[in-house]
């Protein structure tokens, strides 16, 4: 995970594992993007160290946004290797069902489709409110 250039992640549902990877990632300077249900949103951001968290917004390599839509899918993307999966019928992500590639199309499809969804809209925070 270090030896990534960017983060981009969509995921509905804290996880403290996420916030330690996205810290880790901050720590070595690496731009993270998010796209997180508005739910969610303090809980999430007052899991993380309050000066991390600043210093990155200020250096503008922390970027999310949250979103009043419901999220249906979670989506790992770097620059070497992404993750996707859907949730069950009854709302609960299924994490035996997942979809890991390193392929370049992959990788493409991948930040296509967080892209749009970023693009659809939300409340924009830290270096993006600007």
């Amino acid at each position: 995970m270090k030896n990534s250039k960017f983060l981009y992640f969509i995921f509905s549902e804290l996880n403290l594992r996420y916030v330690e990877i996205i810290s880790e990632l901050l720590s070595e300077h690496i731009p993270v993007k998010l796209i997180i249900p508005q739910e969610i949103r303090v809980k999430f951001i007052d899991s993380f160290d309050r000066d991390l968290i600043n210093k990155a917004f200020m250096d503008k390599r922390f970027y999310f946004l949250a979103t009043s839509d419901k999220i249906h899918l979670n989506l790992f993307v770097n620059d070497f290797m992404m993750a996707f999966n859907l949730f069950h019928e009854t709302g609960i992500v299924d994490k035996n069902n997942v979809i890991i590639s390193n392929n370049d199309l992959s990788l493409k499809w991948a930040k296509s489709v967080f892209n749009n969804c970023f693009e659809k809209g939300g409340i924009k925070y830290g270096s993006l409110a600007e």
